[in-house]
């Protein structure tokens, strides 16, 4: 029998959001922070039962970079950190630096155990409007659909409340899979996680260039995202390896790694340590 954890109730307090939205868009998270000896065991073990990612457009192993953007107090961040029951992230998310593709504004919400996602499709060449503070023309949406709209219209009422800006950028190589069971379950993979300080005036989101630094460079974060249950062979692998769960978040790490290093979010100074470049 498949492994299976009980929903938790939608909260009516999530602001803007209409609960059988969030119910359909609802999913749970296990994290592993793993060796590579330890990811090349997983990526064994799961070989028969899953499959390469259909929907990753770039292969099933692709990078990707996303822009968080907080408070002057980094309320985000602080909730994050505390545990908060109820917490969520902003962020714009690209996976390439072609000026076709869209970009992702994401709100990623958790309430108690469950993670929920809304984000909207934009036109790359909006991007230095919006982190200008302008509100955005409806022409911005990649896909004009009212859903769309609605989640960039939510996405801009988190940031002018908070008062919110760009604080950093978080990039990876990830690698993603399907599982072949009729439960859809995915699994992740990231690697050469690097976060770039962004404060200040910024007009996209980057992918590649200087000043890069690396977070946790010999470790993979090993991700399990599931509806309503995982299958048997997950909890097998899960057991056989003696795998503990983490509560690993990457805007949280890199803020906590900048912060070390002696950067302040709010005014930057230059930071000690290894500075980390991608070719390209």
């Amino acid at each position: 029998m498949p492994y299976r954890l009980t929903p938790i109730p939608v909260s009516h307090e999530l602001p803007g959001q209409a609960v059988a939205d969030v119910v359909t868009s609802q999913r749970f998270e296990m994290k592993y922070q793993l060796t590579p000896l330890q990811a090349e065991i997983v990526r064994q073990h799961i070989d028969p039962y899953v499959f390469a990612d259909p929907k990753a457009k770039f292969g099933h192993r692709y990078p990707l970079s996303s822009v968080y953007l907080d408070s002057p107090e980094l309320a985000l961040y602080w909730a994050s950190n505390l545990g908060e029951n109820k917490r969520f992230k902003l962020r714009v998310r690209t996976y390439s630096e072609d000026p076709t593709e869209p970009a992702f504004f994401e709100i990623k919400s958790r309430l108690g155990g469950i993670v929920m996602k809304k984000r909207a499709m934009v036109h790359k060449e909006w991007i230095p409007h919006f982190f200008a503070g302008r509100r955005l023309p409806r022409e911005a949406l990649f896909l004009d659909h009212h859903n769309e709209w609605d989640n960039l219209e939510l996405f801009r009422t988190h940031v002018e409340r908070l008062g919110a800006i760009p604080r950093l950028h978080v990039r990876y190589i990830r690698e993603a899979y399907m599982s072949r069971d009729d439960d859809p379950v995915r699994l992740t993979f990231d690697s050469q996680i690097a976060c770039l300080p962004s404060v200040g005036p910024i007009d996209r989101v980057r992918l590649n260039g200087k000043g890069w630094r690396e977070l946790l460079p010999a470790f993979t974060i090993f991700e399990i995202k599931f509806t309503n249950s995982y299958p048997c062979w997950i909890q097998d692998l899960i057991q056989r390896l003696a795998m503990q769960r983490d509560s690993f978040a990457k805007y949280v790490m890199c803020v906590r790694m900048l912060k070390e290093e002696g950067h302040d979010l709010k005014h930057p100074i230059p930071a000690r340590g290894h500075v980390h470049e991608w070719a390209g």
